[in-house]
């Protein structure tokens, strides 16, 4: 596409028929033919490094304010212009496919990974866009965001066109909302899990954190929302009269979809589901409340999408849980779960669910990210102190934070509980050692990493899977 071509979509015109290899916001991915586009933030502005990008190649700046360059087209908000050049570039793929986007503290992964299995199973060819990877078709590809930048977002739909897909099912967090990397895609459902505390070393409060949240409902036909959370509640109201709601619950029978009589096991929940006066059995095969809850918000999201609710009651049962999310790593004398749980509410959700199924210790393992919200580690711990019979306290991407620091302040929060702990900051000996310390009938939840592979500290960043480090722990202790 020439430059000529691309510039249309935000309103300037030019003669020059240079052809745009690339629309790019960071100059020093900027190559010659490149469109770099100035997008202020809090601690950098991208107007800045204007010239840098210039002198790299770029063929255009966009710019909201004078960088006394030559080639800058100046536009309101760079943002909005961003995203229209990449879906420009791209040849707008969003216009040839349907959008659903999941937004909640706990459970995106899981229900975006749930509703991209359903529709695959209901006959519709469907991509995924998450923490976990990138799927577009046969194709895999490694996560670097859980949602990308506009230059990675619409290249990946336009590869999801050729691919011969149909829908995506996508996680949309709340910095890439409030960053504005979705505007001008409109969903045809999107749904909410639920409000608990993370995330504020960015939003600074809890109502940032709800608005930026909220924002995704702008941008929906439809909204599938918990109701069992009180961000939801007040959610479902405010945008009832803009966007068709349709709520869940498993606690309010006055919900559009509720789940009733429950039966949790180690296996999974079975219940029944009441929608429009009808009831559907559901034998989902993930345990817990909040898998009852996620498998609602998945259902209630087809049934938005034009499909049965029987047939998405039968979707959902031939569904598997995504990597790292209550993932069995090795099922013997003992039990060992790994969990992407990070925060106190996710934590105590994974804890309380498996508790009643123990029939030894019940044993957990978790990790605070350095560099990230300091309120988290004291609670972590506590909510680890009351559920479980023994705990570990370890390290994730301690970042440049010194780990026995970051160790210490969860330490400090449990000092007036008796429940015995064990701190290792060494995650990966910290794993090893769980091992080797089992009794029969433990069960042990590595909590924190789930499906990451890495562990990142001080500028770098090595390889630390617990799925490979049980495995080879299973063989090194002769373990069956």
């Amino acid at each position: 596409m020439t430059l000529q071509e691309l510039l249309v979509c935000i309103d300037h015109h030019t003669a020059d028929t240079r052809q745009v290899n690339s629309v790019l916001c960071d100059s020093r991915s900027i190559n010659p033919g490149d469109v770099f586009v100035c997008l202020p933030g809090d601690n950098v502005d991208g107007h800045d490094y204007a010239k840098r990008a210039v002198e790299r190649g770029a063929i255009a700046v966009i710019a909201q304010k004078d960088t006394g360059l030559p080639e800058q087209y100046l536009v309101e908000d760079t943002r909005w212009a961003y995203v229209k050049l990449c879906n420009q570039l791209n040849g707008h793929p969003v216009e040839k496919l349907k959008l659903f986007g999941v937004t909640g503290t706990n459970g995106k992964t899981t229900v975006s990974d749930l509703v991209k299995q359903m529709l695959q199973y209901l006959g519709k060819p469907t991509g995924l866009i998450g923490t976990v990877e990138y799927q577009l078709g046969d194709t895999v590809l490694p996560s670097k965001h859980t949602t990308p930048e506009p230059d990675e977002l619409y290249a990946l739909f336009k590869s999801m066109v050729a691919c011969g897909l149909e829908y995506v099912s996508m996680e949309t967090s709340s910095q890439a909302l409030v960053q504005g990397r979705l505007l001008s895609i409109t969903f045809e459902v999107g749904a909410f899990t639920n409000l608990t505390l993370d995330h504020l070393d960015y939003h600074k409060t809890m109502e940032n954190y709800y608005q930026a949240k909220r924002l995704l409902f702008d941008q929906c036909r439809h909204g599938v929302i918990n109701i069992d959370d009180e961000y939801g509640r007040r959610l479902i109201d405010e945008i009832k009269n803009k966007v068709d709601t349709l709520s869940y619950s498993i606690q309010d029978k006055s919900a559009d979809l509720f789940a009733d009589n429950i039966q949790y096991r180690v296996s999974g929940v079975k219940f029944d589901l009441r929608y429009q006066g009808k009831t559907y059995p559901v034998n989902f095969k993930m345990p817990g409340p909040f898998s009852a809850l996620n498998g609602l918000a998945a259902i209630g999201s087809c049934i938005k999408m034009g499909f049965s609710p029987m047939d998405c009651c039968r979707a959902l049962e031939n569904t598997h849980g995504p990597s790292g999310r209550v993932e069995v790593l090795y099922e013997g004398d003992f039990t060992v779960i790994c969990d992407y749980a990070h925060s106190p509410d996710s934590m105590r959700n994974v804890l309380s669910t498996l508790r009643p199924f123990v029939d030894g210790r019940l044993i957990c393992m978790f990790g605070c990210a350095g560099r990230r919200d300091h309120s988290k580690r004291p609670l972590m711990a506590q909510v680890a102190a009351e559920i479980c019979d023994y705990y570990v306290i370890t390290s994730d991407n301690p970042r440049d934070e010194d780990p026995y620091e970051v160790c210490q302040m969860s330490v400090d929060g449990v000092a007036e509980y008796d429940t015995p702990f064990y701190v290792e900051p060494d995650r990966y000996f910290a794993v090893n050692w769980l091992m080797e310390n089992a009794q029969p009938g433990d069960v042990i939840v590595l909590c924190s990493k789930g499906h990451e592979d890495y562990q990142t500290f001080y500028g770098f960043t090595t390889y630390l899977d617990e799925h490979e480090i049980v495995k080879n722990a299973v063989k090194r202790l002769h373990l069956k």
